[in-house]
C-alpha cells in the first residue's frame, strides 16, 4: 500500500474499505462539528458514509454523516438516541468527482443541526433529540457495525476533522480555505492524509486518537494516493 511522493488523501473503493478508531470520546452535549475533505465518485451504493459514529450495542448511540446519492447527491446527517432516531438531509448537491468541503454541525444552545458544503450554510433545522452521549468507536469510509459492505464511501477523503463546539459558519468558512494546525483550540480529532503511509491515520491533534487502516485487516484498508484538495 503506498504511492509515490507523498499522500495527500486515502481513496476508498466503494466495496469494503474503512479506516476505524475504537475509542472516541464522548462528544459534549453543549456542540460539536464534524468536517471533512471528501472527493466522492459515483457507484452503486446508494447511501455512502462519510464517517459513523455507533455503539456496538446496536442502533442506539449513533451519528451517521453520509450521502444520500438516492436523494439526489445531497448531505444527510442521522442520529440515534434515546431509542429515538432523527435524520436531515441537505439541499445542495455534492458534485461527483471534484473535491468539496462539508461539514454538519450541532448546537446544543439552540437544539439544531446544520449542514454546510464548501463554507456556505446548506441547511439547518430544529433537532428533537439530543446526540447520543457517551465513547464509541469511529469508522470512516464505511461502516462494518452492519458488515464489511455497508454504506461504503467510493473516492477520496483528504481529512477528517472534529471540533468540542459549534463551529459558526465564519470559522467554517475559513477552514473551507485555509490548512489547520494540529494545535487548534477545541480541536479533538484531526485525521489528515497528507504525507501518510502504512497502516495507520494520524491523528495531528493533541490527543493523539490514530486510525487504523481497514481496522487492521488489509483487505479493507484505503490506499494512499497523492490527489489533495488544495
Amino acid at each position: 500500500m503506498g504511492c509515490r511522493g507523498p499522500a495527500g488523501s486515502l481513496r476508498f473503493d466503494g466495496e469494503d474499505d474503512h479506516v476505524t478508531l475504537e475509542g472516541l470520546p464522548e462528544l459534549p452535549a453543549s456542540g460539536w462539528t464534524v468536517e471533512a475533505w471528501i472527493r466522492p465518485e459515483d457507484g452503486e451504493q446508494q447511501r455512502p458514509n462519510i464517517v459513523a459514529r455507533r455503539s456496538p450495542a446496536g442502533g442506539a448511540d449513533t451519528f451517521t454523516f453520509r450521502i444520500r446519492r438516492d436523494f439526489g447527491d445531497v448531505l444527510e446527517i442521522g442520529l440515534a438516541s434515546q431509542g429515538k432516531t432523527w435524520g436531515m438531509s441537505g439541499e445542495a448537491a455534492v458534485p461527483m468527482g471534484r473535491w468539496s468541503h462539508v461539514a454538519a454541525v450541532w448546537d446544543g444552545g439552540q437544539a439544531a443541526m446544520r449542514l454546510y458544503i464548501d463554507g456556505h450554510l446548506d441547511t439547518e433545522r430544529g433537532c428533537p433529540i439530543p446526540p447520543a452521549r457517551g465513547g464509541a468507536p469511529l469508522w470512516l469510509g464505511g461502516d462494518p457495525l452492519h458488515g464489511p459492505t455497508a454504506r461504503p464511501f467510493a473516492g477520496d477523503i483528504s481529512e477528517l476533522v472534529i471540533w468540542d463546539h459549534a463551529r459558526g459558519a465564519a470559522q467554517i468558512s475559513q477552514d473551507a480555505r485555509d490548512e489547520l494546525q494540529g494545535d487548534a483550540t477545541g480541536l479533538l480529532l484531526y485525521w489528515s492524509a497528507r504525507g501518510g503511509q502504512g497502516d495507520g491515520l494520524t491523528d495531528r491533534a493533541p490527543a493523539g486518537l490514530h486510525g487504523l487502516l481497514g481496522g487492521g485487516e488489509p483487505r479493507h484498508a484505503p490506499r494512499w494516493v497523492r490527489a489533495r484538495p488544495y
